[in-house]
Formats: C-alpha cells, sequence, structure tokens
C-alpha cells in the first residue's frame, strides 16, 4: 500500500521543477488483468482521469483509457524496436517524446488526484516519472491463464502461449517495478466482497475524496475468464504469479 509520503505538488512547484502539478496517480497492469475495472474503481472514488473511453467492444463499461496517451505509448515502443505484444529489452524515450509526454500530461493534470491507464504504460513507465514527477503507483494482476485466454479470445491470432509469454514480460516489469519504490498491488482474481474491500481500502490509502463509491463501479460481469489453479503454469509463471500474490497480501 501507499505509503503516505507523496505530497501533493502545487502549479508553481511544478512549472518550476518541470512537472505536472497535483498528485498524479498511475495505475499499471498487463492487458486483461483488471486495469479498466480498478481504473473505474478509483475514478468512482474521486481520481480525475479527464476524458476516457466509455465503452468497448470487449468491455462494456469501456477501458478507462485516452487514445492519444495509447499512440504515444505506441510511439515509444516502436522507437525502441517493439510494440506491446513484443515488449523490447529497455525503454528510452527521445528527446522529441519526452516533451510530448510533458505536454500531454500537463494536458490532463489537476490541482487535486488525477491520473492515468494503459497497460503499455508498464513498459514506458520511467519516461512517465520524468514527465509528471513523483507519482503514486497502483498495479493490478490476475492469473496469466485467465489473461492469455482472454487476449485470445479478443484475438483468436494471438494464441495461448502468446498470451502467457506477453504476460511474464509485463509483469517482470512491475516486480521489477516493486523492487524498486512503493506500488500498491491488486488481485484481480479476488472475487466479490473481497475485490470490493480491496480497492475501498486502496481508495482510502490514496486519500482520494470519496473512498466508499470506489466499490459501486465494480460489476462482476466484469470477471469473463476465470482460473484458480496455479499447478497448470510452467514455473516461471509459476513463480511470477506467487510473487504478486505475496506483494497484493
Amino acid at each position: 500500500m501507499s505509503d503516505g509520503s507523496f505530497a501533493e505538488v502545487t502549479s508553481e512547484d511544478a512549472r518550476v521543477q518541470g512537472h505536472a502539478p497535483g498528485r498524479p496517480i498511475l495505475l499499471l497492469g498487463m492487458h486483461r488483468s483488471g486495469t479498466s475495472c480498478l481504473a473505474g474503481c478509483l475514478e468512482a472514488a474521486g481520481l480525475y482521469l479527464g476524458e476516457v473511453n466509455t465503452w468497448a467492444r470487449s468491455n462494456a463499461l469501456g477501458n478507462r483509457e485516452k487514445r492519444a496517451l495509447m499512440y504515444l505509448n505506441d510511439k515509444v515502443l516502436a522507437a525502441n524496436g517493439g510494440t506491446w505484444r513484443a515488449p523490447p529489452e529497455t525503454v528510452i524515450w527521445p528527446d522529441h517524446l519526452v516533451e510530448e509526454g510533458r505536454e500531454m500530461a500537463g494536458s490532463m493534470a489537476q490541482d487535486g488526484p488525477w491520473g492515468f491507464k494503459d497497460p503499455r504504460t508498464l513498459l514506458t513507465l520511467d519516461g512517465w516519472l520524468v514527465c509528471v514527477g513523483n507519482a503514486e503507483l497502483v498495479a493490478s494482476f490476475r492469473h496469466p491463464l485467465a489473461v492469455a485466454q482472454s487476449l485470445h479470445q479478443r484475438d483468436p491470432d494471438l494464441s495461448i502461449d502468446e498470451g502467457l509469454g506477453i504476460w511474464l514480460a509485463y509483469n517482470q516489469r512491475l516486480l521489477a517495478i516493486a523492487d524498486r519504490r512503493p506500488v500498491t498491488v491488486i488481485s484481480f482474481d479476488r472475487a466479490g466482497d473481497a475485490y470490493v474491500e480491496a480497492v475501498v481500502d486502496t481508495a482510502r490509502a490514496l486519500h482520494l475524496p470519496q473512498p466508499e463509491a470506489a466499490g459501486q463501479f465494480y460489476d462482476t460481469g466484469l470477471r469473463t475468464h476465470g482460473v484458480d489453479d496455479d499447478s497448470v503454469l510452467p514455473p516461471d509463471l509459476r513463480r511470477t504469479y506467487a510473487r504478486l500474490k505475496e506483494l497484493a497480501r
């Protein structure tokens, strides 16, 4: 959970430091891992996300993403020879994309808690931290096979094996981030009341204005695949998933 050490940055301080004002909260996690649900819950609790997608073919309540931010993340990945499906080993932001990121962050920022969500941000995070400054991080994860099945259902050309490989690449990045800075981690495998309790607790820890409202966004229909058997996983995925579950506790 957040340790409460993040201070809100005034507009003037942000201008001097070259960072966005307010209190940025970045939402992280692999595709199809409950990040949209987490974003909707925290938005209901008072996290400002701005104008985001509120409906998608594969998500009736929307993915809560900004298309322009997604495109910027794609450009950063492409500049490093990768895509969201083929994460590059390292990600370095070209100077012109850093400037674009600063401008975008400035256009989204508010004087209170604000943030954004795009699964690609898990790969491009270091550059975003340059753009926004001292941000709080919240992440969602889900059983690898449930993610791979959901990806395959959305795109039959993306095989289960490829989906598992992407899951491993993203979530190893998440663990590496958590090794060096505080990250609140939530398991989307928690069902019903347990999940609602987790998001409400997170909203409180983030000092959002209406933490109890976080649970009002949650809908069991958002969870389209469920797997609870770790033994079906290859050892490297099983170890990574076990570490994530430890962080979520």
